[in-house]
């Protein structure tokens, strides 16, 4: 049930982006970057207050929180970033890329620059890493594993690129066609309830071996790419009780996708209705599965799922429901409610547990979006509350985010967005913390690519110990002492005092 109920949430979730919640002010920002527009960013917070905090707790936490701030710029292929305390620059970072080399500056090395290119920076590594093993740092197991990982990330830096590859959906596309040539069609002759008029009404009627053929296709789409393998190992998996590599779970994929295609009973009838235009405005779905519980007992599971859209003075309202129970009525119910029209969204996602056919909250996720959208000007309020509810003790914890932001295109290429996000916790009437940004595009950054970079790769072990010894400690020295000199008051009476 478990399992049913992670896939049933996943799907629910990709539906938002389609229900709507466009972000207008972003969007103007995303059309100036995309014409090739350097952008620029700083971010400041504000620690606001949390009932039952000792005092002088909260005074440290909220002088240190007002204290940081971040700023960044992107052009190109650079990327700047600054971690500012009390307004000073205490942490800097950019990297840039040309051809097969990549440049790095920070407070962190000095004044220099370092370059290196993937066989450069794979000679640098090992140097880097023997020279923490000696000093302790690392075990011999570690370092050898480090190495691994490190290096791939050396040579997708060196490149640019992180080797993913787009998806081949070709295999998918050929499986839809061949479900799309069973599809039926037909007038609709009596209309239903609660939904926009319909025309035609389609319908297919799926099996267990069109889910074993979808996840297979899915599956053989993905399981090349560095990220899905990634996820896999980060998700610490285990196999009989063993922990799992990558491998062996991607190996199991396709006996996974034959017993979800053979736990399905009978067939899955889809019927969806379509409007004029074609659009859909109602949708159902039904199906049964059967198969074994964490405890070996064998149960079966039916779901139901139904989707409509209903339209009323220019405003928009999607709603879908999914259903899971076993035989005891016991399951999961999940439901999206999507009000759209051009001033307001609202979406209202609910996510029940189900005990003897009685409906307990588990989740309820609350999104509400003011929207003042113009060709020069935008502006977006976005309040968001999320509440989860305890099966046992029905004691609710909540947490609210409000944001605002607004966006100006200054002229026909720039554009300015201003933003703030406030937190609350527990239905707090003050703010938690408050993070406030301004993001604008226009002139470059100064280019650190330059001819006179440090190649620590073409260093022998010898120079580049006394580099990393000599010059970068002094460096990491000189950035800690800047950072403490920094820090808020609160905080250096509290060091001076330990």
């Amino acid at each position: 049930m478990k399992k049913l109920f992670a896939m049933l949430l996943a799907l629910v979730m990709m539906t938002l982006p389609v229900l709507g919640l466009a972000a207008s002010p972003s969007e103007m920002m995303e059309e100036a970057t995309n014409a090739g527009r350097p952008v620029s960013g700083k971010v400041t917070l504000d620690f606001g207050s949390y009932p039952g905090l000792d005092e002088s707790v909260a005074t440290i936490i909220n002088d240190v929180v007002d204290a940081l701030g971040f700023t960044y710029a992107q052009q190109e292929d650079q990327v700047d970033f600054a971690l500012t305390l009390s307004g000073a620059d205490v942490l800097t970072l950019s990297t840039a890329t040309e051809g097969e080399d990549t440049y790095i500056k920070s407070n962190l090395l000095g004044e220099d620059v370092v370059a290196f290119n993937a066989e450069e920076g794979e000679i640098a590594l090992n140097y880097l890493l023997a020279l923490a093993e000696d000093a302790g740092m690392f075990s011999q197991s570690d370092v050898a594993e480090m190495k691994q990982v490190l290096a791939q990330v050396i040579a997708q830096a060196s490149t640019g690129t992180t080797e993913a590859e787009e998806i081949d959906l070709t295999n998918l596309i050929a499986l839809g066609t061949e479900m799309a040539s069973r599809v039926t069609t037909a007038e609709v002759t009596q209309q239903p309830k609660n939904c926009d008029a319909a025309t035609t009404v389609a319908t297919v009627k799926l099996t267990g071996e069109d889910v074993t053929a979808i996840y297979k296709v899915i599956f053989d789409a993905v399981k090349d790419m560095p990220d899905f393998i990634s996820t896999l190992e980060s998700m610490n998996l285990t196999v009989n009780g063993q922990p799992a590599t990558a491998e062996e779970l991607i190996a199991m994929l396709p006996e996974l996708a034959d017993q979800m295609g053979a736990m399905v009973v009978g067939e899955i009838p889809v019927e969806v209705y379509l409007d004029a235009e074609g659009e859909p405005v109602y949708m159902t779905m039904t199906m049964t599965m059967k198969g074994e519980n964490e405890e070996g007992v064998e149960e079966t599971i039916h779901m139901d799922g139904v989707y409509s859209r209903l339209t009323m003075n220019e405003t928009a309202v999607h709603t879908a429901t999914i259903i899971a129970k076993d035989a005891a009525e016991a399951g999961v119910s999940i439901s999206v409610t999507a009000v759209s029209n051009e001033e307001k969204d609202v979406v209202n996602v609910d996510i029940d547990s189900i005990d003897s056919g009685v409906a307990q909250p588990v989740i309820a996720v609350g999104v509400i979006v003011d929207k003042d959208y113009g060709e020069t000007e935008s502006s977006e309020d976005m309040d968001i509350e999320v509440t989860i509810t305890d099966s046992d003790t029905q004691q609710e914890i909540s947490l609210r985010m409000v944001f605002e932001t607004e966006a100006k295109k200054v002229n026909d290429q720039d554009v300015v967005m201003e933003g703030e996000m406030d937190l609350y916790l527990m239905g707090m009437e003050d703010e938690l913390l408050s993070i406030e940004f301004i993001q604008e595009t226009g002139s470059a950054a100064e280019s650190i690519i330059t001819a006179d970079a440090v190649r620590l790769g073409k260093m022998t072990e010898e120079e580049f110990n006394t580099y990393m010894n000599e010059d970068v400690l002094t460096a990491a020295q000189s950035a800690l002492i800047g950072l403490v000199q920094h820090l808020p008051s609160s905080v250096l009476s509290l060091l001076l005092g330990m």
